[in-house]
């Protein structure tokens, strides 16, 4: 895997939300956005897409980035993530991450909580092209493979 570095990842010029299309994996409508990508990843994890779709929507219109994460209220973003399952869990994780993210203290995205091998190879493939994965998540694969 190639290594998911702060500047890298900083240096990304995102592009705006698109609307979700069921034939792609979610994470391509973030917009090559890491933040994003990676906080839609996070949520995939053992959660269907149609949960993740709407919970996603409603975050982002609400936290549009990590400086308005970092500061939410957990029980208002549990409130949000609830329909993903774990919602305490996701909650303190995803407001976490996005303090972390914010900061200096990282060097590779896999430092940070929350980023496992998947959400750190959705990362890599949606916002760096990086074809090259370690997760065995079907839905990555196929979409590398262009199935």
């Amino acid at each position: 895997m190639v290594p998911l570095l702060r500047e890298k990842l900083r240096a990304i010029r995102p592009s705006p939300w698109v609307q979700p299309d069921v034939s792609a994996p979610l994470q391509t409508f973030m917009g090559r956005d890491s933040w994003r990508v990676a906080i839609a990843s996070m949520l995939l994890c053992r959660t269907r897409r149609i949960r993740v779709e709407w919970v996603m929507l409603d975050l982002l219109k609400r936290w549009p980035g990590p400086e308005y994460l970092c500061r939410a209220d957990a029980e208002e973003v549990e409130r949000v993530v609830r329909r993903c399952g774990l919602h305490r869990t996701r909650a303190r994780q995803l407001i976490r991450f996005s303090c972390l993210y914010l900061g200096d203290g990282w060097e590779e995205l896999q430092e940070l909580p929350g980023v496992g091998v998947y959400v750190a190879d959705a990362v890599g493939l949606f916002c760096l092209g990086c074809t090259e994965l370690e997760s065995k998540d079907a839905i990555l694969r196929a979409y590398v493979q262009g199935d």
